[in-house]
């Protein structure tokens, strides 16, 4: 595949880019400690196996209310596969370094199993983006150092080169049974107008008829939602969510135009969102970063220490909150500054050298919630009392948790400036959905000049009848979050 950046405008919301290339992304995934134990097992809610995070105590998807929007979330099968990557980040892999490219000078056998070596180091699963020539020669390596690969099968417009990948990868599969995880099959390939989502979801059956395991493909968020018809910021799709075992989306602050102090809560939230839609489907945020050099994306800026900020406060979120996370990318690829820009180079946690660009990542994993006797709702992000940039039309994203929460219960989210306001934009009425007990906007806005900016932002608990719940009523509320910068809602 070609890889090309293509900025969007979507849902009149934002401006969003995404990459789209084999080998082009490098992962960061939760990591959650348990038995290697790959086998889809035949487990109900209650018997999904125990995440322990650090020294706490071990937690389990039902120790946060489920609300019956998101009964079906958290597959075991998908779950099982995201255990046992220690000791710090699952990846994927681009094996491309220095003069090599995409249909040009591919990287050696050997090249590719020093870069085994050292990832078998950090993780025990990557994600890889083809099937034939060196990403063959990819998951050969995987396998002799005992990493297992959500397998990519690359496909594009050219439908002879599609059949070469499924054949590439039913190769593989019988080869590595035991190497590949799951299959991604195809990369951003709506996104890029290559193919229908009838053609996508012809290829995952085939797919699924090769005896793979879990299968998915891969698209940015906007575009997910562009397939469902939802209301009001997810109008679109219905076949590929119901054909995949789970959901690959990326999702990308800095295209975004996101602050650094913003970016991994934007992650977390547009992830708890889209639980709100695609109810019946597990999401796998596949790609997000934060590149180290390039171009200043609106309110984003490139730089060694926002990706070290970003990388960090996305591995507190995602452990927290139970979230499969893959972060782009684990080297840096300098030929992507042809399609792409200075920026395209520079998204890896390690230089193209090989060489960390980071000393000391902080991986303290999180303490566990503790779990409250009634029913409460926090504001989680953003913290209160703090001055803070937002994009450009006065957005910040937000979510939190609700323990304890009833079918039909919804959070109604205002913000103060004059007066407060519903933040209506995403949901009817301002009132998000409770899933697994996470609730979240993924921009609510910070508007007003002067006195109007200083912000509070309450979270009620409601019925669903639109009723506030409790008496006192079940609400949060923070104060003294002030605008660092000019910005027009």
């Amino acid at each position: 595949m070609v890889l090309c950046r293509r900025v969007l405008q979507r849902m009149g919301v934002f401006l969003i880019a995404t990459v789209a290339a084999p080998g082009s992304i490098l992962l960061m995934m939760f990591l959650l400690n348990a038995a290697p134990d790959f086998a889809a097992p035949s487990l109900t809610a209650d018997k999904l196996p125990a995440v322990t995070i650090g020294s706490g105590a071990p937690v389990r998807a039902t120790n946060v209310t489920t609300t019956p929007i998101a009964g079906s979330l958290y597959l075991p099968a998908v779950l099982r596969k995201w255990f046992a990557t220690g000791p710090h980040l699952p990846l994927a892999y681009g094996p491309y370094r220095r003069g090599q490219s995409p249909g040009g000078t591919p990287p050696s056998r050997d090249e590719i199993e020093s870069d085994m070596a050292l990832l078998a180091a950090e993780t025990k699963l990557l994600r890889s983006y083809g099937s034939c020539d060196e990403w063959a020669n990819v998951t050969a390596a995987a396998s002799s150092h005992a990493i297992h690969l959500y397998q990519g099968v690359a496909l594009s417009a050219d439908l002879v080169a599609n059949e070469r990948q499924l054949a590439c990868f039913e190769t593989l599969l019988h080869q590595y049974p035991d190497t590949i995880a799951a299959a991604v099959v195809g990369n951003e390939t709506l996104l890029r107008g290559e193919l229908t989502a009838t053609q996508i979801d012809e290829y995952v059956q085939r797919v699924k008829q090769m005896g793979a395991g879990d299968i998915s493909t891969a698209e940015t968020w906007d575009v997910w939602c562009n397939l469902r018809d939802q209301v009001p910021r997810c109008p679109g799709v219905t076949r590929l969510p119901d054909s995949v075992d789970f959901i690959t989306a990326h999702i990308y602050p800095y295209w975004e135009t996101i602050p650094v102090t913003h970016a991994a809560a934007h992650v977390i939230a547009t992830q708890i969102f889209m639980r709100t839609v695609f109810t019946n489907t597990e999401i796998v945020v596949g790609e997000t970063g934060w590149p180290t050099c390039g171009a200043i994306s609106g309110s984003a800026v490139p730089g060694i220490e926002n990706q070290r900020a970003f990388i960090e406060a996305l591995w507190k979120w995602s452990n927290l909150y139970t979230i499969r996370v893959l972060n782009f990318e684990a080297f840096d690829e300098d030929w992507k500054t042809t399609v792409e820009g200075e920026v395209g180079r520079c998204w890896g946690l390690s230089t193209a050298a090989r060489t960390p660009k980071h000393a000391g990542l902080d991986w303290t994993a999180p303490v566990p919630d503790a779990i409250p006797p009634t029913a409460t709702v926090r504001i989680d992000h953003p913290g209160g009392n703090s001055a803070t940039a937002t994009k450009a039309n006065c957005a910040i994203p937000i979510f939190g948790k609700v323990h304890h929460a009833q079918p039909g219960w919804k959070v109604r989210v205002e913000v103060y400036t004059n007066a407060w306001y519903r933040q209506d934009k995403w949901y009817a009425d301002g009132e998000a959905p409770i899933v697994d007990g996470q609730w979240a906007v993924p921009e609510v806005i910070l508007a007003g000049q002067g006195e109007y900016n200083n912000h509070k932002i309450r979270a009620t608990v409601v019925d669903e009848m639109g009723t506030s719940v409790g008496n006192p009523v079940v609400s949060a509320e923070i104060d003294g979050i002030v605008r660092t910068n000019a910005c027009t809602p």
